[in-house]
Protein backbone atom coordinates (compact mmCIF):
# COMPACT_ATOMS: atom_id res chain seq x y z
CA UNK A 1 0.00 0.00 0.00
CA UNK A 2 1.33 3.42 -0.92
CA UNK A 3 2.18 5.64 2.01
CA UNK A 4 -0.08 8.56 2.63
CA UNK A 5 1.42 11.97 1.82
CA UNK A 6 0.49 15.23 3.47
CA UNK A 7 0.47 18.64 1.86
CA UNK A 8 0.77 19.50 -1.84
CA UNK A 9 3.59 18.21 -4.05
CA UNK A 10 6.65 20.55 -4.42
CA UNK A 11 10.01 20.53 -6.16
CA UNK A 12 11.92 21.22 -2.93
CA UNK A 13 11.92 18.89 0.05
CA UNK A 14 9.78 19.95 3.01
CA UNK A 15 11.34 21.39 6.15
CA UNK A 16 12.36 18.98 8.79
CA UNK A 17 9.95 18.86 11.64
CA UNK A 18 9.48 16.73 14.68
CA UNK A 19 7.61 13.66 13.53
CA UNK A 20 3.99 13.65 14.64
CA UNK A 21 2.81 10.65 16.57
CA UNK A 22 0.32 8.94 14.26
CA UNK A 23 -3.16 8.30 15.56
CA UNK A 24 -4.81 4.91 15.27
CA UNK A 25 -6.62 5.98 12.08
CA UNK A 26 -3.51 7.52 10.56
CA UNK A 27 -0.95 4.84 11.46
CA UNK A 28 0.56 3.39 8.26
CA UNK A 29 0.51 -0.32 7.56
CA UNK A 30 3.90 -1.82 8.27
CA UNK A 31 5.48 -4.03 5.69
CA UNK A 32 6.26 -6.60 8.33
CA UNK A 33 2.50 -7.12 8.71
CA UNK A 34 2.10 -8.31 5.12
CA UNK A 35 3.54 -11.82 5.65
CA UNK A 36 1.32 -12.20 8.68
CA UNK A 37 -1.78 -11.23 6.61
CA UNK A 38 -0.88 -13.66 3.82
CA UNK A 39 -0.26 -16.37 6.35
CA UNK A 40 -3.72 -15.84 7.85
CA UNK A 41 -5.36 -15.94 4.41
CA UNK A 42 -3.48 -19.07 3.43
CA UNK A 43 -4.37 -20.69 6.71
CA UNK A 44 -8.04 -19.83 6.19
CA UNK A 45 -7.92 -21.23 2.67
CA UNK A 46 -6.23 -24.41 3.82
CA UNK A 47 -8.78 -24.72 6.55
CA UNK A 48 -11.66 -24.47 4.02
CA UNK A 49 -9.97 -26.98 1.78
CA UNK A 50 -9.64 -29.32 4.69
CA UNK A 51 -13.37 -29.22 5.54
CA UNK A 52 -15.03 -32.59 5.07
CA UNK A 53 -17.17 -33.16 1.95
CA UNK A 54 -20.29 -33.36 4.14
CA UNK A 55 -20.20 -29.55 4.44
CA UNK A 56 -21.64 -29.33 0.94
CA UNK A 57 -24.62 -31.30 2.12
CA UNK A 58 -25.62 -28.16 4.02
CA UNK A 59 -26.71 -26.77 0.65
CA UNK A 60 -29.95 -28.65 1.16
CA UNK A 61 -30.60 -26.73 4.36
CA UNK A 62 -30.42 -23.53 2.30
CA UNK A 63 -32.97 -24.80 -0.21
CA UNK A 64 -35.89 -22.80 1.16
CA UNK A 65 -39.44 -22.96 -0.20
CA UNK A 66 -38.64 -19.89 -2.31
CA UNK A 67 -35.62 -21.64 -3.88
CA UNK A 68 -37.71 -24.74 -4.63
CA UNK A 69 -40.40 -22.68 -6.35
CA UNK A 70 -37.83 -20.87 -8.48
CA UNK A 71 -36.27 -24.17 -9.52
CA UNK A 72 -39.67 -25.57 -10.50
CA UNK A 73 -41.21 -22.47 -12.10
CA UNK A 74 -38.46 -20.48 -13.80
CA UNK A 75 -38.42 -22.56 -17.01
CA UNK A 76 -42.06 -21.66 -17.71
CA UNK A 77 -41.34 -17.90 -17.59
CA UNK A 78 -40.37 -16.31 -20.91
CA UNK A 79 -39.01 -13.00 -22.13
CA UNK A 80 -40.93 -11.29 -24.93
CA UNK A 81 -39.56 -8.83 -27.47
CA UNK A 82 -41.68 -7.12 -30.10
CA UNK A 83 -40.81 -5.25 -33.28
CA UNK A 84 -43.12 -2.77 -34.96
CA UNK A 85 -43.20 -2.22 -38.72
CA UNK A 86 -41.97 1.22 -39.74
CA UNK A 87 -41.25 3.10 -42.95
CA UNK A 88 -37.61 4.16 -43.23
CA UNK A 89 -36.82 7.10 -45.49
CA UNK A 90 -34.14 6.44 -48.09
CA UNK A 91 -32.23 9.72 -48.26
CA UNK A 92 -30.02 9.28 -51.28
CA UNK A 93 -29.29 11.53 -54.26
CA UNK A 94 -32.30 10.36 -56.25
CA UNK A 95 -34.57 11.03 -53.28
CA UNK A 96 -33.21 14.56 -52.92
CA UNK A 97 -33.72 15.12 -56.67
CA UNK A 98 -37.36 14.05 -56.51
CA UNK A 99 -38.04 16.15 -53.38
CA UNK A 100 -36.71 19.20 -55.22
CA UNK A 101 -39.59 18.86 -57.70
CA UNK A 102 -42.18 18.04 -55.08
CA UNK A 103 -42.26 14.30 -55.75
CA UNK A 104 -42.96 11.85 -52.89
CA UNK A 105 -40.08 10.65 -50.77
CA UNK A 106 -38.75 7.13 -51.15
CA UNK A 107 -39.27 4.72 -48.25
CA UNK A 108 -38.52 1.13 -47.48
CA UNK A 109 -40.19 -1.18 -44.96
CA UNK A 110 -38.31 -2.07 -41.81
CA UNK A 111 -38.68 -3.05 -38.18
CA UNK A 112 -37.67 -1.47 -34.91
CA UNK A 113 -37.92 -2.72 -31.37
CA UNK A 114 -41.24 -1.66 -29.82
CA UNK A 115 -41.30 -3.27 -26.37
CA UNK A 116 -39.70 -5.73 -23.98
CA UNK A 117 -41.74 -7.70 -21.51
CA UNK A 118 -42.36 -11.02 -19.85
CA UNK A 119 -44.84 -13.85 -20.13
CA UNK A 120 -45.71 -17.23 -18.71
CA UNK A 121 -46.57 -20.51 -20.44
CA UNK A 122 -49.93 -21.74 -19.11
CA UNK A 123 -50.36 -24.79 -21.35
CA UNK A 124 -47.89 -27.32 -22.79
CA UNK A 125 -49.38 -26.74 -26.27
CA UNK A 126 -47.59 -23.40 -26.27
CA UNK A 127 -50.12 -20.85 -25.02
CA UNK A 128 -48.33 -17.87 -23.47
CA UNK A 129 -50.05 -15.16 -21.43
CA UNK A 130 -48.69 -11.62 -21.21
CA UNK A 131 -49.95 -8.03 -20.96
CA UNK A 132 -51.74 -6.44 -23.89
CA UNK A 133 -49.60 -3.32 -23.66
CA UNK A 134 -46.48 -5.45 -24.21
CA UNK A 135 -47.61 -6.69 -27.64
CA UNK A 136 -50.06 -4.04 -28.86
CA UNK A 137 -47.62 -2.54 -31.39
CA UNK A 138 -45.84 -5.77 -32.25
CA UNK A 139 -45.82 -6.70 -35.93
CA UNK A 140 -43.27 -9.38 -35.09
CA UNK A 141 -43.21 -11.04 -31.66
CA UNK A 142 -40.42 -13.25 -30.35
CA UNK A 143 -40.58 -15.42 -27.24
CA UNK A 144 -37.27 -16.26 -25.56
CA UNK A 145 -37.13 -19.40 -23.41
CA UNK A 146 -34.77 -19.94 -20.53
CA UNK A 147 -32.92 -22.70 -22.40
CA UNK A 148 -31.91 -20.20 -25.08
CA UNK A 149 -34.53 -21.02 -27.70
CA UNK A 150 -36.16 -18.12 -29.56
CA UNK A 151 -39.62 -18.79 -31.00
CA UNK A 152 -41.79 -16.63 -33.23
CA UNK A 153 -45.23 -16.17 -31.71
CA UNK A 154 -48.61 -15.43 -33.22
CA UNK A 155 -51.34 -13.52 -31.41
CA UNK A 156 -54.32 -15.68 -30.45
CA UNK A 157 -56.30 -12.79 -29.03
CA UNK A 158 -56.02 -9.60 -27.01
CA UNK A 159 -58.23 -7.82 -24.49
CA UNK A 160 -57.26 -4.17 -23.91
CA UNK A 161 -59.88 -3.77 -21.17
CA UNK A 162 -58.14 -6.29 -18.91
CA UNK A 163 -54.64 -5.61 -20.35
CA UNK A 164 -54.18 -9.28 -21.24
CA UNK A 165 -53.05 -11.08 -24.40
CA UNK A 166 -52.58 -14.72 -25.39
CA UNK A 167 -49.79 -15.80 -27.74
CA UNK A 168 -49.11 -19.19 -29.35
CA UNK A 169 -45.65 -20.63 -29.97
CA UNK A 170 -44.72 -23.98 -31.57
CA UNK A 171 -44.88 -26.60 -28.83
CA UNK A 172 -42.36 -29.02 -30.34
CA UNK A 173 -41.57 -31.71 -27.81
CA UNK A 174 -43.65 -30.00 -25.11
CA UNK A 175 -43.03 -26.95 -23.04
CA UNK A 176 -42.81 -26.34 -19.28
CA UNK A 177 -45.91 -24.62 -17.95
CA UNK A 178 -47.48 -23.31 -14.75
CA UNK A 179 -51.03 -23.68 -13.45
CA UNK A 180 -53.32 -20.86 -12.36
CA UNK A 181 -54.29 -20.78 -8.71
CA UNK A 182 -57.92 -21.32 -7.78
CA UNK A 183 -60.16 -18.28 -7.95
CA UNK A 184 -59.70 -16.12 -4.86
CA UNK A 185 -57.03 -18.41 -3.39
CA UNK A 186 -54.68 -15.67 -2.21
CA UNK A 187 -53.95 -14.66 1.38
CA UNK A 188 -52.86 -11.34 2.79
CA UNK A 189 -49.27 -11.60 3.97
CA UNK A 190 -48.40 -14.79 2.10
CA UNK A 191 -45.05 -14.98 0.33
CA UNK A 192 -45.08 -14.48 -3.42
CA UNK A 193 -42.42 -14.35 -6.15
CA UNK A 194 -42.25 -12.22 -9.27
CA UNK A 195 -40.15 -13.64 -12.11
CA UNK A 196 -39.61 -11.60 -15.23
CA UNK A 197 -37.47 -9.51 -17.50
CA UNK A 198 -37.06 -6.08 -15.82
CA UNK A 199 -34.97 -3.68 -17.91
CA UNK A 200 -34.03 -6.61 -20.18
CA UNK A 201 -32.49 -8.65 -17.33
CA UNK A 202 -34.06 -12.02 -18.04
CA UNK A 203 -35.38 -14.34 -15.34
CA UNK A 204 -34.92 -11.89 -12.51
CA UNK A 205 -36.51 -13.12 -9.28
CA UNK A 206 -37.90 -10.85 -6.59
CA UNK A 207 -39.86 -11.83 -3.50
CA UNK A 208 -42.39 -10.14 -1.29
CA UNK A 209 -45.77 -10.63 0.26
CA UNK A 210 -49.35 -10.03 -0.78
CA UNK A 211 -49.91 -6.53 0.60
CA UNK A 212 -53.55 -6.11 -0.43
CA UNK A 213 -56.25 -7.58 -2.66
CA UNK A 214 -59.11 -5.90 -4.46
CA UNK A 215 -57.02 -2.78 -5.08
CA UNK A 216 -58.33 -0.21 -7.60
CA UNK A 217 -55.75 2.02 -9.29
CA UNK A 218 -55.82 4.91 -11.75
CA UNK A 219 -53.43 4.63 -14.72
CA UNK A 220 -53.38 5.77 -18.35
CA UNK A 221 -56.52 7.83 -17.78
CA UNK A 222 -58.66 4.89 -16.66
CA UNK A 223 -59.41 2.80 -13.59
CA UNK A 224 -58.19 -0.77 -13.16
CA UNK A 225 -60.19 -2.76 -10.63
CA UNK A 226 -59.49 -5.57 -8.21
CA UNK A 227 -55.70 -5.85 -8.55
CA UNK A 228 -53.39 -7.74 -6.20
CA UNK A 229 -50.87 -5.45 -4.52
CA UNK A 230 -47.42 -6.75 -3.56
CA UNK A 231 -44.11 -5.36 -2.34
CA UNK A 232 -42.20 -7.70 -4.67
CA UNK A 233 -40.30 -5.52 -7.16
CA UNK A 234 -42.20 -5.11 -10.43
CA UNK A 235 -40.40 -2.83 -12.87
CA UNK A 236 -40.70 -2.09 -16.61
CA UNK A 237 -40.04 -5.39 -18.35
CA UNK A 238 -41.75 -7.38 -15.59
CA UNK A 239 -45.09 -6.72 -17.27
CA UNK A 240 -46.75 -9.98 -18.26
CA UNK A 241 -44.70 -12.19 -15.96
CA UNK A 242 -46.25 -14.34 -13.24
CA UNK A 243 -46.78 -13.64 -9.56
CA UNK A 244 -46.33 -17.08 -7.98
CA UNK A 245 -47.22 -18.51 -4.56
CA UNK A 246 -45.16 -21.08 -2.65
CA UNK A 247 -47.18 -23.89 -4.21
CA UNK A 248 -45.79 -22.85 -7.59
CA UNK A 249 -49.18 -21.60 -8.82
CA UNK A 250 -49.79 -18.35 -10.67
CA UNK A 251 -51.90 -16.06 -8.47
CA UNK A 252 -51.64 -13.13 -10.88
CA UNK A 253 -50.07 -11.59 -13.97
CA UNK A 254 -47.75 -8.73 -13.09
CA UNK A 255 -48.26 -5.35 -14.68
CA UNK A 256 -46.08 -2.24 -14.54
CA UNK A 257 -48.72 0.16 -15.85
CA UNK A 258 -48.64 2.27 -12.66
CA UNK A 259 -45.53 4.38 -13.21
CA UNK A 260 -45.78 6.26 -9.90
CA UNK A 261 -45.47 3.11 -7.80
CA UNK A 262 -42.49 3.14 -5.44
CA UNK A 263 -41.81 -0.14 -3.67
CA UNK A 264 -45.18 -1.60 -4.60
CA UNK A 265 -46.37 -3.63 -7.56
CA UNK A 266 -49.67 -4.85 -8.96
CA UNK A 267 -50.92 -8.03 -10.59
CA UNK A 268 -54.10 -9.03 -12.43
CA UNK A 269 -55.77 -11.76 -10.31
CA UNK A 270 -55.86 -15.35 -11.53
CA UNK A 271 -59.68 -15.44 -11.67
CA UNK A 272 -59.77 -12.72 -14.33
CA UNK A 273 -56.82 -14.22 -16.18
CA UNK A 274 -58.62 -17.57 -16.38
CA UNK A 275 -61.88 -16.04 -17.62
CA UNK A 276 -60.21 -13.85 -20.29
CA UNK A 277 -57.73 -16.47 -21.49
CA UNK A 278 -60.47 -19.08 -21.90
CA UNK A 279 -62.48 -16.78 -24.15
CA UNK A 280 -59.45 -15.65 -26.15
CA UNK A 281 -58.40 -19.25 -26.83
CA UNK A 282 -61.95 -20.42 -27.64
CA UNK A 283 -63.26 -17.41 -29.59
CA UNK A 284 -60.32 -15.08 -30.29
CA UNK A 285 -62.05 -12.34 -28.28
CA UNK A 286 -63.78 -11.87 -24.95
CA UNK A 287 -67.52 -12.53 -25.15
CA UNK A 288 -69.22 -9.54 -23.56
CA UNK A 289 -71.91 -10.52 -21.03
CA UNK A 290 -75.15 -8.59 -21.52
CA UNK A 291 -77.96 -7.91 -19.06
CA UNK A 292 -79.74 -5.07 -20.83
CA UNK A 293 -79.75 -2.86 -17.72
CA UNK A 294 -78.83 0.82 -17.98
CA UNK A 295 -77.53 2.09 -14.65
CA UNK A 296 -76.54 5.44 -13.15
CA UNK A 297 -74.38 6.50 -10.24
CA UNK A 298 -76.02 7.52 -6.96
CA UNK A 299 -74.65 10.77 -5.62
CA UNK A 300 -73.19 10.34 -2.14
CA UNK A 301 -73.89 6.61 -1.98
CA UNK A 302 -72.51 3.31 -3.18
CA UNK A 303 -74.38 1.11 -5.61
CA UNK A 304 -76.03 1.97 -8.92
CA UNK A 305 -79.65 2.72 -9.72
CA UNK A 306 -81.33 0.99 -12.67
CA UNK A 307 -82.44 3.73 -15.07
CA UNK A 308 -83.94 1.45 -17.73
CA UNK A 309 -84.32 -2.18 -18.72
CA UNK A 310 -84.13 -3.15 -22.39
CA UNK A 311 -86.75 -5.26 -24.10
CA UNK A 312 -84.82 -8.54 -24.25
CA UNK A 313 -83.05 -8.24 -20.88
CA UNK A 314 -82.52 -11.53 -19.05
CA UNK A 315 -82.69 -9.64 -15.71
CA UNK A 316 -86.45 -10.00 -15.35
CA UNK A 317 -86.40 -9.82 -11.55
CA UNK A 318 -84.72 -6.41 -11.59
CA UNK A 319 -86.66 -3.33 -12.65
CA UNK A 320 -86.08 0.42 -13.09
CA UNK A 321 -85.62 2.20 -9.77
CA UNK A 322 -83.90 -0.77 -8.09
CA UNK A 323 -80.47 -0.20 -6.58
CA UNK A 324 -77.81 -2.86 -7.31
CA UNK A 325 -75.51 -3.14 -4.28
CA UNK A 326 -73.28 -6.13 -5.16
CA UNK A 327 -72.54 -8.78 -7.77
CA UNK A 328 -71.49 -12.18 -6.40
CA UNK A 329 -70.86 -10.55 -3.00
CA UNK A 330 -68.52 -7.92 -4.51
CA UNK A 331 -69.77 -4.46 -3.46
CA UNK A 332 -70.51 -2.01 -6.27
CA UNK A 333 -69.23 1.55 -5.78
CA UNK A 334 -70.53 3.02 -9.04
CA UNK A 335 -71.11 2.55 -12.78
CA UNK A 336 -67.49 1.81 -13.65
CA UNK A 337 -67.23 -0.95 -11.06
CA UNK A 338 -70.63 -2.33 -12.10
CA UNK A 339 -69.38 -2.76 -15.68
CA UNK A 340 -66.13 -4.28 -14.42
CA UNK A 341 -67.84 -6.80 -12.11
CA UNK A 342 -70.36 -7.76 -14.77
CA UNK A 343 -67.56 -8.37 -17.26
CA UNK A 344 -66.03 -10.94 -14.90
CA UNK A 345 -69.16 -13.08 -15.26
CA UNK A 346 -68.85 -15.38 -18.33
CA UNK A 347 -71.74 -15.56 -20.76
CA UNK A 348 -74.13 -18.32 -19.71
CA UNK A 349 -72.93 -18.42 -16.08
CA UNK A 350 -75.21 -17.55 -13.20
CA UNK A 351 -74.47 -14.44 -11.11
CA UNK A 352 -76.10 -13.35 -7.87
CA UNK A 353 -77.16 -9.69 -7.59
CA UNK A 354 -77.85 -8.02 -4.27
CA UNK A 355 -80.66 -5.53 -4.88
CA UNK A 356 -82.45 -2.91 -2.77
CA UNK A 357 -86.01 -1.97 -3.65
CA UNK A 358 -87.40 0.65 -1.32
CA UNK A 359 -86.69 -0.63 2.20
CA UNK A 360 -86.36 -4.27 1.15
CA UNK A 361 -83.07 -5.95 0.16
CA UNK A 362 -83.09 -9.21 -1.77
CA UNK A 363 -80.94 -11.31 -4.11
CA UNK A 364 -81.68 -12.11 -7.74
CA UNK A 365 -79.93 -14.71 -9.87
CA UNK A 366 -79.28 -13.64 -13.45
CA UNK A 367 -77.60 -15.41 -16.39
CA UNK A 368 -75.94 -12.94 -18.83
CA UNK A 369 -76.34 -13.57 -22.56
CA UNK A 370 -74.46 -12.49 -25.67
CA UNK A 371 -75.21 -8.96 -26.81
CA UNK A 372 -78.18 -9.02 -29.24
CA UNK A 373 -77.78 -7.17 -32.54
CA UNK A 374 -80.54 -4.67 -31.75
CA UNK A 375 -79.04 -3.66 -28.38
CA UNK A 376 -77.11 -0.75 -29.88
CA UNK A 377 -80.26 0.68 -31.50
CA UNK A 378 -82.15 0.53 -28.21
CA UNK A 379 -79.17 2.02 -26.38
CA UNK A 380 -79.17 5.03 -28.73
CA UNK A 381 -82.89 5.42 -28.20
CA UNK A 382 -82.85 5.15 -24.39
CA UNK A 383 -79.59 6.94 -23.58
CA UNK A 384 -79.22 9.46 -26.40
CA UNK A 385 -82.76 9.89 -27.67
CA UNK A 386 -82.32 9.30 -31.41
CA UNK A 387 -83.45 6.84 -34.02
CA UNK A 388 -80.97 6.25 -36.86
CA UNK A 389 -81.78 5.42 -40.46
CA UNK A 390 -79.98 4.89 -43.76
CA UNK A 391 -80.42 7.52 -46.45
CA UNK A 392 -79.00 7.86 -49.93
CA UNK A 393 -77.58 11.25 -50.81
CA UNK A 394 -75.02 12.90 -53.08
CA UNK A 395 -71.56 13.58 -51.71
CA UNK A 396 -69.51 16.67 -52.62
CA UNK A 397 -68.28 14.94 -55.77
CA UNK A 398 -71.81 14.26 -56.98
CA UNK A 399 -71.73 10.54 -56.25
CA UNK A 400 -74.79 8.88 -54.75
CA UNK A 401 -73.82 7.15 -51.50
CA UNK A 402 -75.59 5.66 -48.50
CA UNK A 403 -75.14 7.41 -45.15
CA UNK A 404 -76.41 7.15 -41.58
CA UNK A 405 -78.70 9.98 -40.62
CA UNK A 406 -80.63 10.96 -37.51
CA UNK A 407 -84.17 9.90 -38.38
CA UNK A 408 -85.87 11.28 -35.26
CA UNK A 409 -85.07 13.01 -31.97
CA UNK A 410 -87.14 12.46 -28.82
CA UNK A 411 -88.08 15.65 -26.99
CA UNK A 412 -86.43 16.26 -23.62
CA UNK A 413 -83.59 13.77 -24.25
CA UNK A 414 -79.81 14.51 -24.24
CA UNK A 415 -79.87 14.58 -28.07
CA UNK A 416 -82.55 17.27 -28.07
CA UNK A 417 -80.70 19.32 -25.46
CA UNK A 418 -77.51 19.48 -27.56
CA UNK A 419 -79.47 20.44 -30.66
CA UNK A 420 -79.43 17.31 -32.81
CA UNK A 421 -82.08 17.37 -35.52
CA UNK A 422 -83.53 14.95 -38.08
CA UNK A 423 -81.37 14.89 -41.18
CA UNK A 424 -78.06 15.29 -39.34
CA UNK A 425 -75.47 12.95 -40.83
CA UNK A 426 -73.47 10.67 -38.46
CA UNK A 427 -69.89 10.50 -39.74
CA UNK A 428 -68.04 8.93 -36.81
CA UNK A 429 -68.22 7.38 -33.35
CA UNK A 430 -65.44 7.94 -30.81
CA UNK A 431 -63.00 9.09 -33.52
CA UNK A 432 -63.75 6.04 -35.70
CA UNK A 433 -65.37 6.48 -39.14
CA UNK A 434 -68.87 5.08 -39.65
CA UNK A 435 -69.93 3.80 -43.06
CA UNK A 436 -72.70 1.32 -42.25
CA UNK A 437 -75.27 0.44 -39.63
CA UNK A 438 -73.10 -2.52 -38.62
CA UNK A 439 -70.20 -0.10 -37.95
CA UNK A 440 -72.48 2.11 -35.87
CA UNK A 441 -73.79 -0.76 -33.74
CA UNK A 442 -70.33 -2.19 -33.12
CA UNK A 443 -68.82 1.17 -32.15
CA UNK A 444 -71.74 2.15 -29.91
CA UNK A 445 -71.42 -1.10 -27.94
CA UNK A 446 -67.67 -0.55 -27.64
CA UNK A 447 -68.33 2.97 -26.39
CA UNK A 448 -70.63 1.61 -23.70
CA UNK A 449 -67.65 -0.09 -22.04
CA UNK A 450 -66.09 3.31 -21.42
CA UNK A 451 -69.41 4.92 -20.55
CA UNK A 452 -69.13 7.80 -23.04
CA UNK A 453 -70.26 8.23 -26.64
CA UNK A 454 -68.82 10.88 -28.99
CA UNK A 455 -70.67 11.41 -32.29
CA UNK A 456 -69.18 13.28 -35.24
CA UNK A 457 -72.15 15.07 -36.86
CA UNK A 458 -72.28 16.75 -40.25
CA UNK A 459 -74.91 19.38 -40.99
CA UNK A 460 -74.52 20.92 -44.39
CA UNK A 461 -70.84 21.77 -44.77
CA UNK A 462 -70.24 21.98 -41.00
CA UNK A 463 -68.80 19.16 -38.90
CA UNK A 464 -69.04 19.14 -35.12
CA UNK A 465 -68.92 16.68 -32.21
CA UNK A 466 -71.39 15.96 -29.42
CA UNK A 467 -70.86 13.74 -26.36
CA UNK A 468 -73.28 11.63 -24.32
CA UNK A 469 -73.08 9.45 -21.21
CA UNK A 470 -74.11 5.85 -21.80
Amino acid sequence: MARRRSGSPAATPPRRAAPARPTRAQAPVRRADAPIAWALLLAAGLGLAALPHTAFADRETRRTPVVRVVEQAADAVVSISTDERVRIRVDDGIDRYYRRWGRPRHYREGYREAALGSGVILHPDGYVVTNYHVVRRGARIRVHLRDGRELLAKVVGTDPDSDLAVLKVPAGKGLPFLALAKDGDVMLGETVLAIGNPFGLSHTVSTGIVSAVGRNIEADGRTFFDFIQTDASINPGNSGGPLINLDGEVVGINTAIYGEAQGIGFAIPAARVRRVVQDLVDYGEVREPWLGLLVDDIEGSDGVVVAARMRHSPARKIRPGDVILAIDDHPISGRDEYRHRLRDVPVGHRATFTVRRGTRTFTAEVVPTDVPAEAADELLSLRVGIEVGVQRFRDRYGNRVDGLVVASVTRGTPAARVGLAPGDLIRGVNAQPVESQADLRRLVLQAQKGGELHLAIQRGYNLYEVAFKL
